[in-house]
């Protein structure tokens, strides 16, 4: 036999060709060239093709979780930040209204009075205003963060969610609670300008869904205090418009309110129909048992000139009274029905004034 010779390796297509000392043909596969835990590790990841994403989720949820971290340390430091804002600006507003009454205060300023001593008052009250802004500011920006956090809430772990959420809130409610600080202090230095600035940039940056009651009460009310008696109006009819068209006239402080102000701008047809929707929810033979109501609406009719309507109401008001109790609680009605009678023709006499003791209110009823 010749002498075995050392084995000699052909490269073919992707196979590797080895002699051993036998002189047989060995056929052994790229692969081979591999190292083992490199083989190894491929065979892993072949088998399990999500371990890769599964890493980077892992990766991605443990960033998520330290962003949170840092947002919720960020919101303790502004707490902080926010107290020493609140004691300094209580402190301020001390010092410059001394002795004096701050409602007072503010009335005058209202009025355009402004000695020294108020416009130190005012000087300290806006500077209060301005330091709440500021500190709102900053909760709006936490709120941005948690907000670019929730565009990728579907890689935080289950667990992380619910912080995501409260985080949100809080920065959300945090900076709606500042704002109304803001509006407080300008308030009160009569800057009802500056406030109604600050609610309208709030009330601008909301969507319609957002526009919550309580803001835009809070709108009306300063609108009102300026002068603007439109806008005012306008804010409380969109309150109402909102509700449900049966429920709408069962909100009786916001038709009350709304009312209010159509008579305040002379717009008293507006002001009867909001009256006239309250004295209608009732069946008719439980109508006038209201006589708060009643005389409301009756006093609005009358001062729109519409006697005859006006002279209706009080009669079932008068009507609904027990009869056992018309004689006395019945005297200030029978005056104003006696007084109407009067001015319509359907009487002759003398009108009886309001709260007069006279005995002329005993004859309603009565032709003459």
């Amino acid at each position: 036999m010749p002498a075995a010779g050392p084995a000699v390796r052909t490269k073919t297509m992707g196979t590797r060709l080895t002699r051993t000392a036998s002189g047989v043909m060995v056929a052994v596969g790229c692969l081979a060239l591999w190292s083992a835990p490199a083989f190894g590790a491929a065979k892993a990841a072949g088998a399990n093709p999500d371990a890769t994403k599964a890493s980077g989720d892992e990766t991605a949820a443990a960033k998520i979780e330290k962003q949170i971290a840092g947002i919720q340390e960020r919101m303790t430091t502004l707490r902080q930040e926010e107290l020493t804002v609140s004691m300094a600006a209580m402190k301020a507003q001390q010092a410059a209204q001394g002795a004096e009454d701050p409602n007072k205060i503010r009335d005058e300023l209202a009025k355009g009075h402004q000695n020294r001593e108020y416009l130190e008052y005012k000087a300290a009250c806006e500077n209060a205003a301005q330091q709440y802004e500021a500190l709102a500011e900053k909760y709006l920006r936490v709120a941005g963060m948690v907000k670019a956090l929730e565009r990728d809430r579907e890689k935080a772990p289950a667990e992380l969610q619910p912080k995501l959420d409260e985080l949100s809130n809080r920065a959300q409610d945090k900076y709606r609670s500042l704002l109304d600080k803001v509006v407080e202090y300008y308030d009160k230095c009569a800057n009802v300008k500056s406030a109604i600035q600050t609610y309208q940039s709030l009330y601008q940056s909301l969507p319609e869904d957002k526009r919550d009651r309580t803001l835009k009460e809070k709108i009306a009310d300063l609108y009102e205090k300026a002068g603007d008696l439109q806008n005012a109006a306008a804010l409380y009819r969109s309150i109402f418009d909102s509700l449900p068209e049966k429920e709408r006239f069962a909100d009786r402080n916001l038709c009350q309110r709304l009312s209010a102000l159509y008579e305040k701008a002379g717009d008293l047809r507006s002001a009867i129909r909001i009256y006239e929707g309250l004295w209608n929810v009732p069946p008719p033979n439980e109508r006038g048992k209201d006589r708060a109501l009643g005389d409301k609406l009756g006093g609005l009719l009358e001062k729109a000139g519409d006697l005859k309507s006006a002279l209706e109401v009080y009669k079932i008001c008068y009507e609904s009274i027990p009869a056992d109790k018309r004689e006395t609680d019945g005297k200030a009605l029978r005056d104003k029905i006696y007084n109407l009678e009067i001015k319509l023709g359907l009487r002759k006499g003398s009108q009886v004034p309001a709260g007069s003791p006279n005995n002329g209110d005993r004859r309603y009823g009565k032709r003459r």
